[in-house]
């Protein structure tokens, strides 16, 4: 008897090890079949892309053989051999930033990457430049429907402001085509260096002209800038107002959490969503008791997304 229990034991393990084999092949197989489709075309000579330094970070553009479908949080993989004598054998994932075209649909998506060590760091020793192979996986993640609360509340250090942005861009747009219950919309980004600024300068300016034509007036920007200011008149504590309808500022020093979470809070409308991409520091700030108490039901905070984007 504990023959024959061994043996069909064995019998349902051989089983199963077959059949987790036959579906990791047909994954696999699934997987590199979708990389070479959007990658590879017969009048495309493959994805290639382009490299430009701002400041200490990395602006990539990758253009595409074919469209793909993409949303606001979504991130892909990039394996560029031709980055570093090892960089064959290493595929990185980073947030889609942005995407061309109003739509959905795009053969062209950009990355911002902080240049830290390792694989950033020999892609940036690479700009500028444009034309360069690569093979982009992707793209992974779910969407998050930002669009159906009232007032969404943005939070950002340093690159996490990537993950923000195209939550911005996909929020205005639906407002647009009136897809979306969002009427007010909070970005908040701290940086260490004013500099950092120029990171994303050029997409908020175009945030806040879509904003602006629409005539919604629903986004508001605030950069705080913690230390190492441009000008020396720039000093602790001041505040620079630019365009109208108090829609972005820029504020020196670190943000009041507290004072910030209460004012927005008690002027929300309809339920309130509070993502936040930041340091652990900060979140755990922001993420006190007395805020988590002070919300209340109809408040909605997201503070686990992913960390990775401080990328290496």
């Amino acid at each position: 008897m504990a023959f024959a229990q061994g043996l069909l034991h064995t019998v349902l393990v051989t089983r199963r090890i077959r059949v987790d084999i036959t579906n990791g092949i047909h994954q696999t197989g699934i997987m590199y079949s979708r990389i070479a489709w959007y990658n590879f075309s017969p009048r495309a000579r493959g994805t290639t892309l382009e490299l430009k330094r701002v400041e200490d970070a990395l602006v990539v553009h990758a253009r595409i053989p074919r469209g793909w479908n993409v949303r606001a949080g979504q991130y892909v993989y990039l394996w560029v051999p031709g980055a570093s004598p090892l960089s064959f054998m290493q595929s990185h994932p980073f947030i889609i930033t942005q995407w061309n075209g109003e739509g959905s649909v795009s053969d062209k998506i950009t990355m911002l990457l902080k240049v830290r060590n390792g694989f950033t760091r020999h892609l940036a020793e690479c700009a500028p430049r444009s034309g360069m192979r690569t093979v982009v996986d992707g793209p992974y993640g779910e969407a998050s429907c930002y669009g159906q609360y009232g007032t969404v509340l943005l939070l950002a250090t340093g690159i996490g402001i990537v993950a923000h942005i195209p939550h911005v861009k996909e929020i205005l747009q639906g407002h647009k085509d009136r897809a979306v219950q969002t009427r007010q919309v909070m970005l908040v980004w701290q940086v260490d260096r004013e500099a950092q600024e120029n990171w994303v300068s050029n997409w908020m300016q175009e945030l806040l002209e879509m904003d602006k034509d629409m005539g919604s007036n629903m986004l508001r920007v605030r950069l705080y800038v913690s230390r190492d200011f441009k000008e020396e008149s720039s000093k602790y504590g001041i505040t620079k107002e630019y365009g109208e309808h108090d829609r972005l500022r820029k504020l020196y020093g670190e943000v009041d959490l507290d004072a910030l979470f209460d004012r927005e809070v008690h002027h929300r409308l309809g339920k309130m969503l509070i993502s936040v991409a930041a340091t652990e520091a900060f979140r755990d700030r922001l993420l006190n008791p007395k805020n988590v108490v002070a919300s209340g039901s109809r408040v909605v905070v997201m503070s686990d997304i992913k960390e990775w984007f401080e990328n290496k």
